[in-house]
């Protein structure tokens, strides 16, 4: 599967990088993590046979979240979800939101996808099960 982002898109937006293998890896995993999140609310069109604006907000997307998962080695690591600091007693915590670089989509991210749209489901107690859910 192609990309939906190049190391080019991600540079545009984020300034140089260190290592280019680990950014097209995580742009190439970023890819399928989107790819797997519109199948499985069956908008696999979405990817197959985009428009341009589309192809921009994958592209905008991907990137995003690679980001996140790799992360940044400033003073304040990117991902920080809260920090205190310290002085006398050299005190210094940090508290990641994404520790283990896991992809996620936020809200955001749903919306320029299209994956905020309301899905319901129901059962019924006792009923024969037939195939399954859409």
């Amino acid at each position: 599967m192609k990309p939906f982002a190049t190391v080019d898109d991600y540079i545009k937006r984020y300034g140089d990088v260190d290592d280019v293998e680990i950014v097209e890896t995580m742009l190439e995993d970023a890819s399928r993590f989107i790819a797997a999140q519109l199948d499985y609310v069956n908008k696999t069109d979405c990817y197959l046979y985009p428009d341009e604006a589309y192809c921009e907000r994958l592209t905008q997307v991907c990137v995003q979240i690679a980001r996140r998962a790799i992360g940044e080695d400033t003073v304040v690591p990117y991902g920080v979800s809260q920090f205190s600091q310290g002085a006398g007693g050299y005190t210094e915590q940090f508290t990641m939101a994404n520790p283990y670089g896991s992809f996620f989509l936020d809200k955001n991210e749903k919306v320029l996808l299209g994956l905020n749209e309301v899905r319901i489901g129901f059962t019924l107690p006792g009923a024969p099960e037939v195939g399954c859910c859409v």
